[in-house]
């Protein structure tokens, strides 16, 4: 009897390797974080998927260093989400950081809402859905990560209704 298993993506800010840059090309390695320790044996009981923001700029890189990270990534079963860099940087550091994370631990007098923040979380939001119906069928699991993310479930539910979302927030 054949086994087929289900597919999984794990969708997160950051994807769970580090990558370096160099003349020769790609150096990528797993890194500990708390998304990927101690889920190892759930995570091998589908194939699983990451997808998330890398962490080199990618307007650097050439489409053909793209490719070729692209490509490196999926050795690792990774995605990468390619997204204009200021439009991260207003999104996690401006909106997520300094908008959501204030309204979740009751500092409510620290929440500071800046429309180009809320648009910057918007539009990251979207890069991630369309990454995500590049590589979903009907019938898999997402599993998204974290408060950067808030707005995907509901784009995604909005396209596909027999898609099984779940959603963990760390803070």
């Amino acid at each position: 009897m054949l086994c087929v298993m289900e597919n999984l993506f794990v969708v997160s800010n950051q994807l769970p390797v580090l990558i370096e840059k160099s003349r020769n090309g790609f150096k990528i390695t797993f890194k500990e974080e708390p998304v990927k320790s101690g889920l190892e044996k759930f995570y091998k009981q589908y194939n699983t998927k990451w997808i998330g923001l890398t962490n080199i700029d990618h307007y650097r890189l050439s489409g053909y260093e793209k490719e070729t990270l692209e490509k490196g990534l999926l050795e690792y079963n990774c995605i990468p989400v390619f997204a204009d860099w200021n439009v991260i940087n207003d999104s996690v550091h401006g909106f997520s950081k300094e908008t959501i994370w204030p309204l979740f631990h009751y500092f409510t007098q620290n929440a500071v809402y800046v429309e180009k923040y809320w648009d910057a979380y918007n539009k990251v939001n979207r890069y991630y859905a369309e990454k995500v119906f590049e590589f979903i069928n009907e019938g898999d699991k997402i599993w998204i990560h974290d408060y950067h993310l808030l707005l995907l479930p509901g784009m995604i539910r909005d396209e596909s209704k027999s898609i099984s979302i779940g959603i963990f927030i760390h803070i």
